[in-house]
This record gives C-alpha cells, sequence and structure tokens, in this order.
C-alpha cells in the first residue's frame, strides 16, 4: 500500500514550455519537498499529469516534461485518463477520445525510464456536469450503471497490471455511487 503523503501538483503537458510554470514549480517543490530535508526518504514526490489536446503522451514533448520534473526532484506521476458518460443520469461509461492506450502505454514507459513511481487514475467525465453528481433514481439503473463502469474499470486494471503500474486509482469523486 502506498503513502499518499507526497505533494502532488497538477501539470498540464504543454506544446510549449512556460517558464513561470517551471519556476513556481520548482520553488514549490523545494520549500516542500526537499530532499535533503526529508525525513521520510520513501515518500511520493510528484505531479498529477493530463494529456494536452495538442500533445499526445506519445510525442516527444511529454517525455521532455517528464524529464523535466524529474530534474525537480520527483519521484512519482499520477497519470490521469478519462472516461466519459453524456449525462448523470446515463446508464453507459465509455472510454473518452482524450486518451488512447497507446498513449497512455507511452506515458507509463516514461515514467518507468525515469524511474518514477506510475499511479493511474481513470475519471469519468460528464457532460455539463461533474462525477460526483452521477445518480440515479432505481437500483436497476445503478446496476446497469455499475456494470458499464466496471467493464470500463477492469480495462484499465488488466493495462495497469500488464505495464507494471504501481497504483490504481478508481472511483474518483463518485461520491453519489458510494
Amino acid at each position: 500500500m502506498i503513502s499518499w503523503t507526497g505533494v502532488f501538483i497538477g501539470v498540464i503537458m504543454a506544446k510549449y514550455s512556460n517558464g513561470l510554470l517551471v519556476i513556481l514549480l520548482a520553488w514549490l517543490m523545494s520549500g516542500c519537498v526537499s530532499v535533503g530535508e526529508l525525513k521520510n526518504q520513501s515518500m511520493l514526490r510528484g505531479f498529477n499529469a493530463m494529456q494536452h489536446e495538442n500533445v499526445g503522451w506519445n510525442e516527444p514533448q511529454a517525455r521532455q516534461s517528464v524529464k523535466r520534473m524529474v530534474k525537480l526532484g520527483v519521484n512519482a506521476v499520477v497519470l490521469i485518463t478519462f472516461l466519459e458518460q453524456d449525462s448523470i443520469s446515463s446508464l453507459q461509461v465509455r472510454h473518452s477520445d482524450a486518451v488512447t492506450f497507446d498513449q497512455l502505454k507511452s506515458a507509463v514507459q516514461y515514467a518507468h525510464d525515469f524511474d518514477l513511481e506510475v499511479i493511474l487514475k481513470p475519471q469519468i467525465l460528464v457532460h455539463n456536469a461533474w462525477a460526483s453528481a452521477i445518480t440515479h433514481r432505481q437500483q436497476r439503473d445503478w446496476n446497469q450503471w455499475f456494470e458499464s463502469y466496471s467493464e470500463r474499470i477492469v480495462e484499465y486494471a488488466k493495462f495497469a497490471s500488464r505495464h507494471k503500474v504501481h497504483t490504481f486509482v478508481i472511483g474518483t469523486e463518485l461520491s453519489n455511487a458510494s
């Protein structure tokens, strides 16, 4: 089991480097996770990564982003990929076109190349709403929704197992589903 005591900073891999962002991240990480001052050397120090619409995780710019984060002292990355549904009451959950499995495979490989702890976190996008608003009135609708969600999550879990992902996160923002 992994301790989530680390500092995770959200980063979107953009086509062009944003110097201010890099400076801000360096300042934050030097104050929060300076390796020499850590009492718990096994603490995760990392960032959230989402694929930018202009740059896929399978492109060289994505690898450069990971490399820049490693130079800041990170040892972990949370790769966020997406599922989607049309509305809060939709019964079908599907893969989003935002990230393909090939792109995700590249991101995992980059992270492994830099010896990062890899966390995979699929999240649900809902048109004009948050995943926390997903709701159903009838138990049979919840059952059908969970069957659809489970099929997609199991696909990601199998991917995570095949590609030696360290941690797999499910249920993000699904407060009504609990």
